[in-house]
């Protein structure tokens, strides 16, 4: 599932966010902030890797919870006790052990993110927020999270869940509408 930030919320670590629920459960939820890629490469971020190809992976701000923390989410890997399936050919993993070996593997950023923090709700904390309509919760197309197009996600999302304005075709106009330039489109002054 997607989480996406409405229009109205202004919280700075979450507005215009898309959010991948990894789980949510009684105990509350998990998720990763997936469109705001940074321009700091992996390699700058851990001192202590080794592994020229990590220079090729950028690390994204996947929350403000637990930021010196990196989490991956990456499309079609081996099934291992340390990599958790979410959905479809997603995985989920934490371990570092996986990072290594899918950097030696040369895993391409196509196929591979790395992020920095994560979003978390504590029970009942979601659903509240929810209720108050900060947030719409849709399906989401995990493929879409390996998109070249993932910063303006948020965008196209919330175009469609909270439209703007509408235009109206008419083939005459009325007293109580006013005609746009446009033979056809209307618009309402109130």
């Amino acid at each position: 599932m997607f989480l996406i930030s409405a229009r109205k919320l202004r919280d700075h670590h979450f507005r215009r966010s898309v959010i991948y629920i990894l789980r949510h459960d009684r105990q509350g939820t998990l998720g990763l902030i997936i469109n705001k890629p940074g321009v700091l490469p992996l390699s700058r971020a851990l001192d202590d890797i080794d592994i020229e190809y990590a220079r090729k992976h950028r690390l994204y701000y996947g929350g403000p919870v637990e930021t010196s923390a990196i989490t991956m989410l990456m499309e079609n890997v081996p099934t291992s006790p340390l990599v958790e399936h979410i959905a479809g050919d997603i995985y989920f993993s934490n371990q570092r052990i996986v990072m290594e070996r899918l950097l030696k593997e040369k895993k391409p950023a196509s196929k591979l993110h790395f992020f920095r923090g994560h979003a978390g709700w504590m029970a009942g904390q979601l659903d509240l927020e929810l209720r108050r309509g900060d947030w719409h919760l849709i399906k989401g197309n995990p493929r879409s999270m390996f998109s070249s197009e993932i910063r303006t996600l948020w965008q196209r999302l919330i175009r469609k869940l909270e439209p703007l304005g509408m235009i109206v075709r008419a083939t005459g106009c009325t007293a109580k509408m006013t005609c746009t330039g446009t033979p056809g489109r209307v618009r309402n002054p109130a």
